[in-house]
Parts: structure tokens; C-alpha cells; sequence
């Protein structure tokens, strides 16, 4: 377990910074804090060079025994109460001022205000450098679906790479957004106007920028308690939601079922209203009806795609059942983090599976409905038609179930789930 008072998980080379006793604070020492903090919050707010830096200058070996997630979850709270903390403590400057209408200069506010402000910037701001030496302990450990079963790690926990994504993600928005923070603590200390326009302006700002890290925070937490949780959420948030814009559109189209005009699919070739009006009584009189086969073929994608969504959401039921067991920030095993190596490599091709099918979906059907092909028989033996359906069925649907058993082979459900597969493949294909 990390010790916060008495830190062995980061070495870093940062400019050193004197800090005020408080006693000293003023605002030129806090200023000059300040802006050493957002010059070295800024050079890990970078998506491109982050593990560089990260690496450069986090010493991962002082913390070989460390649980990641039940760390994360730590900082993500702890970073919540200090923001919380920080932004009631700026929300009191100029408080005297909207009160009795007495200017009250910043530096009159910092007698009250100065040592707590310090404390809770500086506890921030070592709280944010605590949980970037996280990100290398977990980056360190990440598996990725091009790595093959014989080089997995044994006898170590580790993540998937979708999942470490996630972290760095959201630590670097939480970092930016505090970085932004300390910048308004900067406005906040330069304003000696003390208008009330200009404090209520701020304080939107601070509000915002709060709320920013609340959410962030909020995101770290949840992720910490479930490795799954970002394969869950893009299936529901992403997934889902195209298939069933596909669903609509099909459902639609049979309601009515025309073909394309594919001289003006979208209606654009119409400079005079009269035309158009004229045009389109003539286009509607001629458009061709598709044959029963291509009608057939939609109402049959209608109940697949239907299937699929099922598949998904079962989906979503064995990721959260076999991981459930293993190596979260609640595991009875503090000193256990992660996954094992194998279930990591499951879930990774699991989500990458997952992602191909709504493209895949959407071509086959955009396909299907830009062929305009009124003599439409035999879709298989339109090549492109044959080679998605073919890919969707084979490379993908067939993998992702094979990978999901695969998942769950020591799971206690395991035989329920070899069945419940077999009876969706039954009724898919």
C-alpha cells in the first residue's frame, strides 16, 4: 500500500520549487508557485509523449508490490476532496466585496486565506504526480491482441490495452483540467480590481473547471473497480446504438420498400422550384419497386442484426461474470492487481472484434441499398456482398463467440455459456 505522507512510489526530476512557509505566503510567492506547477502539470498534458515523459521520470522499480487499481481509486478521491477543497477556498476571495461593497484587496483576503490555499495547491499537485507513476506500473503490464498466447507474462496480473487507454485518457484530462484550475488560482490572486463582473466570471470558470475534475475523478473510481467497465461502455455507448440506427433505417425502408434514384440520390439536381415540383411528380410516378429477393434479404439482415444485439448484450453479461472473480481494487488480495494475462488477451480481442461489426454491418447494408439492382436475386453471388457477409460471419461473429467461451473456461457458468452460445449460432446462422 502507498504511504501518501511518506512516498516511495515516485522518483521524478522535476524543477524544484521552494514552497512558502505560511507564514510567508503572499501573493507573489503563491504566483510564483503557481506557475511552476502549471509549467510542469503542462508537460504531461501532452497525448503523444506521455509514457515518454512518464517513463523519463517515474522510477517503477520502488514499487514493485503496489496494487494499481486500489491506488487509483485512492488519488481519484483524494484529488476530488483537494479540488473540492481548493475551489470553496477561492470562492471566499472577494467575498467581503460582494457583501458591503468595500473594495478588499487580494492581499487582505491572503491573511485569512493564504496557508490553507497553499496547502491544498500543493496537496493537489502531489496528489496528480502520485497518480502519473501509476500509469508506468500499468503500462508496463499491458497486453495487446497482436501478442501471442506463448509470450503472455505467467504468473503475473496484467491489463488490456483498451483498458490502459482508458486510464491514460482520463489522467490526462484530469491533468489538464487541473492545470486549468491552478490557472484560475492565478487570475484569482491578479485580480485586484475586485469587480464584480470580473469575480463572477471567475467563478463560473472555477465552477466549471471543478466540475471537470469531479468527473474525471468520478471515471478513475469507476474504471479502478472494473477492468470491463470501458469494453462495457463503448458496446452500450457505441455498439448498440449503431445497430440500432441500422435496425430503424432497415425497418423504415421495408415499410416502404423503393429503390434508389441514383442519378439524384440525395435530391440536389433541382435549380428551379417549378422543375423540382414537376420533376419529382415524375420521379415518384417512375421509381422501380426492388424485387422480392432483395425484400426478403432485408427482412432477414432485420432479424440478424436483432440477433447480433442479443449477442452483444450477453456479451456484456460474461465479461462482467468471469472477470468478477479476479484482481479488481476489491479483491480480497491487496497485493493483487489486474487480470490474468490470458483474460486480458481475451478482452482485448473481444473489443476489437466488437468494434469491426457495426462497420461491417453498415457496409454490407449501405451496400445492398446503393446496388439499385431491381433484378436482385442471389446476393451471394454478388462478390462484395459474399466477402462482407462472409467476414462478418467468420472473422468476426464466430470469433468473438469462440473468444467468449474461451473467457469463461474456468468460470463456474462455463457450460451454461458453451450453451447459450451454441444455441445463438443455431438461430443465427
Amino acid at each position: 500500500m502507498l504511504n501518501h505522507k511518506h512516498p516511495n512510489i515516485v522518483i521524478f526530476r522535476f524543477t524544484y520549487l521552494k514552497m512558502a512557509q505560511p507564514q510567508d505566503v503572499t501573493k507573489e510567492s503563491l504566483l510564483d508557485i503557481s506557475t511552476g506547477l502549471r509549467t510542469n502539470l503542462q508537460a504531461f498534458a501532452q497525448k503523444q509523449d506521455l509514457h515518454t515523459k512518464v517513463e523519463k521520470n517515474f522510477d517503477k522499480s520502488k514499487n514493485q508490490h503496489v496494487n494499481e487499481l486500489e491506488e487509483l481509486a485512492k488519488l481519484a478521491k483524494l484529488i476530488k476532496a483537494h479540488t473540492t477543497k481548493l475551489g470553496i477556498l477561492l470562492s471566499k476571495f472577494g467575498e467581503s466585496t460582494k457583501v458591503d461593497q468595500k473594495k478588499n484587496t487580494v492581499e487582505q483576503d491572503l491573511k485569512k486565506l493564504g496557508a490553507p490555499l497553499l496547502t491544498e495547491i500543493t496537496d493537489l499537485n502531489s496528489s496528480v504526480w502520485y497518480l502519473l507513476s501509476l500509469l508506468h506500473l500499468i503500462h508496463a503490464n499491458t497486453i495487446s491482441s497482436s501478442l501471442s498466447k506463448e509470450k503472455l507474462p505467467k504468473g503475473k496480473n496484467c491489463y488490456p490495452k483498451v483498458y490502459a487507454d482508458a486510464i491514460d485518457e482520463n489522467v490526462l484530462y484530469l491533468v489538464q483540467n487541473v492545470e486549468e484550475l491552478i490557472s484560475i488560482v492565478q487570475r484569482v490572486l491578479a485580480n485586484d480590481t475586485n469587480e464584480q463582473k470580473t469575480i463572477d466570471e471567475i467563478s463560473q470558470q472555477r465552477l466549471i473547471s471543478v466540475g471537470k475534475i469531479w468527473a474525471s475523478c468520478d471515471k478513475l473510481v469507476a474504471l479502478s473497480l472494473s477492468i470491463p467497465k470501458v469494453i462495457i461502455d463503448y458496446i452500450n455507448s457505441v455498439t448498440m446504438k449503431l445497430l440500432s440506427d441500422t435496425l430503424v433505417e432497415i425497418e423504415e425502408w421495408l415499410e416502404d420498400p423503393t429503390l434508389e434514384d441514383l442519378d439524384d440520390p440525395f435530391g440536389l439536381d433541382y435549380t428551379d422550384e417549378e422543375e423540382s415540383e414537376s420533376d419529382n411528380e415524375t420521379h415518384t410516378g417512375t421509381k422501380d419497386a426492388p424485387s422480392p429477393e432483395m425484400i426478403e434479404f432485408m427482412e432477414l439482415w432485420n432479424t440478424k442484426i436483432r440477433l447480433i444485439k442479443l449477442l452483444m448484450n450477453s456479451l456484456k453479461l460474461s465479461l462482467t461474470k468471469a472477470t468478477s472473480s479476479t484482481g479488481t481494487a476489491n479483491s480480497a488480495n491487496t497485493n493483487v492487481s489486474g487480470l490474468p494475462a490470458k483474460m486480458c488477451l481475451h478482452l482485448q480481442i473481444i473489443y476489437e472484434l466488437q468494434k469491426q461489426i457495426t462497420l461491417n454491418v453498415d457496409d454490407l447494408i449501405s451496400t445492398v441499398f446503393m446496388s439499385n439492382n431491381k433484378d436482385f436475386v442471389d446476393p451471394m453471388k454478388d462478390e462484395d456482398i459474399k466477402n462482407m457477409i462472409t467476414e462478418l460471419n467468420e472473422n468476426i461473429l464466430v470469433k468473438i463467440c469462440n473468444t467468449v467461451i474461451a473467457l469463461n473456461t474456468d468460470s463456474a457458468k462455463s457450460e451454461d455459456t458453451k450453451k447459450w452460445i451454441a444455441t445463438w449460432k443455431s438461430k443465427y446462422f
